[in-house]
């Protein structure tokens, strides 16, 4: 196997293609977070991101994105706000995780939520995390007769729930994929509250993640999109959303809600209308992250395990 390292701003439009058909090869693939569309959104905010192209012969046949962080170190593209990497290699394609990291001149990679299908990472791995998902592949109004049949109210509660905001506060509009800027950065200061009241990093405090959303936002290939999307209560915001969509796939990336609407649900009614409106887009999982928040085990109706750990090798001695 050769290894050739290129910046994330220098993928052509053969190995973007090349990408692209790999994907399609293998469903572990199918996240938005693998997709080099993501990778080159994330290199036009940030330095350091890297792809090392895996080919036999003259003929590629896997990416490794990745995101310098000293000499020799390197970390998932996105690092803390990805929630699935991978090398994204042809099945069958004979590779090393010691070979790819020399390849790529790296003594190790960190990674967070590496997909555990890649057997050649389970050496490294030293944590599992369940992520919830939800199976729509036989439809919304199949998931929600299942749910029901299991017992579960979900689904119930947010149309109830619903119902009770658009008697107090006027008709309820929803939008799957809001194009408007300024909806985009309401979300992003109300995430903003959200990060300060409950003690955790506010992530918008990183000009780079906020230029990220931007970019995302205006991009709608058919394969991938950024999708923020609004439930408006009249004419204020009553909950919002920002994530990604491949193909196939959309991921819950970035929610919060008004809190005067609070004893309504809105995040519980958003997540259902997103839910609702994922057939129409030709969407057959939304993955909810990593993590055991009730919510996302309450809609959840499968789940993927993804392994955190660190890819290590010595480095190579100079003659």
């Amino acid at each position: 196997m050769k290894v050739s390292v290129i910046d994330g701003l220098g993928l052509g439009a053969g190995e973007i293609a090349r990408w692209r058909e790999i994907l399609g090869s293998d469903e572990d693939f199918a996240s938005p977070y693998l997709t080099p569309e993501y990778v080159v959104a994330v290199a036009s905010v940030r330095p350091g991101i890297r792809v090392a192209v895996m080919q036999d012969g003259n003929r590629v046949e896997g990416f490794f994105p990745y995101q310098d962080v000293a000499p020799g170190v390197a970390e998932a593209v996105g690092d803390k706000i990805s929630d699935c990497h991978a090398v994204i290699a042809r099945p069958g394609f004979p590779w090393t995780a010691e070979e790819l990291l020399r390849g790529a001149r790296l003594t190790a990679w960190h990674y967070r939520r590496v997909v555990i299908s890649q057997s050649q990472f389970h050496p490294y791995h030293n944590e599992w995390f369940r992520s919830p998902l939800v199976d729509l592949s036989g439809g919304f109004d199949a998931y929600a007769a299942a749910k029901y049949r299991a017992g579960s109210r979900i689904l119930v509660k947010a149309s109830a729930a619903k119902a009770k905001l658009e008697r107090t506060a006027g008709p309820l509009r929803y939008e799957a994929q809001c194009s408007d800027v300024a909806a985009l950065h309401a979300l992003m200061a109300c995430k903003s509250d959200q990060y300060r009241r409950t003690g955790k990093f506010d992530r918008f405090e990183l000009p780079w993640v906020v230029a990220l959303l931007e970019r995302l936002q205006a991009t709608r290939e058919p394969g991938f999109a950024g999708m923020l999307s609004v439930l408006w209560a009249g004419s204020q915001i009553a909950a919002a959303h920002f994530g990604m969509r491949s193909a196939t796939v959309w991921n819950y990336w970035f929610p919060c809600y008004n809190r005067e609407f609070a004893s309504f649900s809105p995040g519980l009614i958003l997540l259902a209308e997103i839910l609702r409106s994922a057939e129409t887009a030709g969407v057959r999982v939304v993955e909810l992250g990593a993590g055991d928040a009730e919510y996302k085990n309450r809609f959840a109706n499968a789940a993927r395990v993804l392994a955190k750990g660190s890819a290590t090798v010595a480095p190579e001695r100079s003659e």
